[in-house]
């Protein structure tokens, strides 16, 4: 009984929870449930995006290509900073990349307005207008603040979880395997991914109308998800999809049509031309870049790990270092007096204005030895090769 009483009472805080981080979305009306801050959405977007580009082995600056999704992608940026309908326009700091990639049929826009295009969706978007659809589908996502939707859905769908797998699981680790189970296939089927239907659906609308208003011809969109349905076949049934059917697309498209044509009836028309077929694009050799990282403080610090009887204190040294754009770190290679040589695996995307720390441990547990230690840096910025090296003073 108690088990059960403390899970209701986690619930009705959960509840509690829920409800002081709803508010009304003002480009849709509905409300949305948010726990992260804005600035760290901004921060999350940043550090993704390093991290996405780290992967990719083709990016392009080639004019024919890069050239294309930039200028679609300005356009489309521009209205979104000028706001519309009276609604505050959103604090991005907008970065655009293309990788060209014919296998891949993506684009994708995170928080803080960093964009991806791959060139394996030109065919599906065929011309700047197509293009301007696809890409303002997915800026809409990040001006909507869907990502920070779904983490603080995922967020509460795991603490609830854990709590009936306890309250209604017993003590036999089984059951409450079995019912964490199913309360995730619940929430999934139930709430997660109608939620998730739903955002793609308000992006839909909300990028056509975008698109149009910045003269972009909305009809468009109609005829890239027809492409879509040919290029893609048969697919998962729509009430266990993420996505909508491209048929509930195309129809939606047609009922937003006179509004987003109206929209495009007052804007200045764009240019528009085929966009070029994918996989020529040249790959540019990027130079290695320097000069975006600081020392920002050294010193020792008491640090505790493991558990219970394992529990333990070390004293380490910890050198911090701060970067002015945002970047991806892949290691940290030390060399300091005596002799100390040590590497530390980053992997990490950090964004501008933000610290990392590296934590030095001497030999037989004793802590690194007082000194200068220069440290190199190397990782990529916006997929390129980057390597910088930064000295401190460790006392």
């Amino acid at each position: 009984m108690l088990r059960r009483w403390i899970a209701v009472s986690s619930l009705a805080m959960a509840a509690c929870v829920f409800l002081a981080s709803c508010a009304t979305n003002p480009y849709t009306g509905r409300d949305q449930f948010t726990l992260l801050s804005e600035q760290d959405e901004l921060q999350l977007g940043a550090q993704a995006y390093q991290e996405a580009l780290a992967g990719e082995k083709k990016i392009t600056d080639d004019v024919e290509y890069h050239g294309r999704v930039e200028r679609v992608a300005r356009r489309l940026a521009a209205v979104m900073d000028r706001g519309w309908d009276n609604i505050p326009p959103p604090r991005f700091e907008w970065e655009f990349h293309t990788v060209d990639e014919p296998g891949t049929v993506n684009a994708w826009c995170l928080p803080g307005g960093k964009i991806c295009v791959y060139t394996g969706i030109f065919p599906a978007c065929m011309d700047d207008n197509g293009l301007a659809v696809v890409m303002g589908h997915e800026i809409m996502h990040a001006v909507l603040h869907h990502g920070n939707e779904r983490i603080s859905q995922n967020m509460v769908a795991g603490i609830a979880g854990t709590v009936l797998a306890e309250a209604l699981g017993g003590d036999d680790e089984k059951n409450k395997e079995m019912v964490a189970g199913l309360f995730g296939i619940a929430v999934g089927v139930g709430v997660l991914l109608p939620f998730s239907r739903e955002h793609e659906t308000e992006a839909d609308e909300q990028g056509l109308y975008l698109a149009a208003r910045a003269g972009y011809d909305p009809q468009a969109g109609i005829e890239v998800w027809k492409r879509m349905e040919a290029m893609g076949g048969g697919g998962t049934p729509e009430f266990l999809s993420t996505h909508p059917s491209h048929g509930t697309r195309i129809e939606n498209m047609q009922k937003w049509m006179p509004r987003a044509q109206q929209h495009f009836r007052d804007a200045p028309k764009q240019q528009t031309a085929a966009l070029p077929a994918p996989g020529h694009a040249r790959i540019a050799a990027w130079p290695t870049e320097h000069g975006h990282a600081a020392a920002s403080q050294a010193g020792y610090a008491e640090v505790e790990e493991g558990e219970g009887k394992e529990k333990r204190k070390r004293h380490v040294g910890v050198l911090e270092f701060r970067v002015d754009r945002s970047l991806y770190v892949e290691e940290a290679a030390v060399d300091g007096p005596g002799g100390y040589r040590q590497k530390v695996e980053g992997k990490t995307g950090v964004p501008g204005g933000d610290t990392r720390q590296i934590a030095l441990e001497g030999k037989g547990g004793k802590p690194a030895p007082a000194g200068k230690y220069r440290v190199l840096l190397t990782g990529k910025i916006d997929g390129r090769p980057w390597e910088q090296e930064v000295v401190f003073d460790l006392r």
